[in-house]
């Protein structure tokens, strides 16, 4: 009876920790996320450029999803997700302020792929605003002055001179002073003939 009650007992003990570490293993396989940059519920100053999410387990670059939602329900994820061992980063588009949802979808050691989600708030908006126009209108450039030599033709023909500035034989004042001696010439002339006549009559 004794030795009956010691085999039992021994049993027990070997069985105990088996039903332990039977019900832990498939648990154990399951991968989990463990921190993220923003946290969980956090609120920020401005949406950030970036959302890293840290898991349990090493990460399947080709079988990790992230996509994270802005305040209107727009993704603003830009790019593919980067996976380095058990840690994945995305890319942000700027965005404005509110509340931004991270939903992720990872793979497990055991095959069953991991869901789940995050959020966090930004107070600020982070698109880029534009400075107003100036009141003030520019001072305006004066337009550069023609040059006359620069806008003449250089295949026109030169102008002709006009007959008085002509340095050649025209008349010039010379045509005032000479046509008196030459009437003077002519008078004196017929009067010279005009007594020839006379004297032979």
């Amino acid at each position: 009876m004794g030795a009956r009650v010691c085999r039992l007992a021994l049993a027990v003990l070997v069985a105990a920790p088996l039903a332990v570490a039977g019900p832990a293993a498939p648990a154990a396989a399951h991968n989990t996320l463990t921190s993220s940059e923003p946290r969980n519920g956090a609120t920020v100053a401005r949406p950030p450029s970036t959302v890293r999410l840290v898991f349990l387990s090493r990460l399947d670059p080709g079988a990790t999803e992230v996509a994270v939602t802005g305040p209107g329900g727009d993704t603003v994820t830009q790019g593919a997700p980067v996976v380095s061992r058990n840690t994945v980063t995305v890319r942000l588009r700027p965005g404005p302020a509110g509340r931004y949802t991270v939903s992720y979808r990872v793979p497990s050691g055991d095959g069953h792929p991991v869901t789940g989600r995050i959020r966090f708030t930004a107070a600020g908006d982070a698109v880029a605003t534009t400075a107003p126009a100036s009141a003030t209108p520019a001072p305006a450039t004066p337009s550069p002055v023609a040059d006359p030599a620069a806008t003449a033709d250089p295949d026109a023909a030169p102008p002709e001179p006009s007959p008085a500035a002509s340095d050649g034989g025209g008349a010039g004042p010379w045509l005032w002073v000479a046509w008196p001696v030459v009437a003077l010439l002519g008078l004196g002339a017929g009067a010279v003939a005009l007594l020839r006549r006379r004297r032979r009559s």
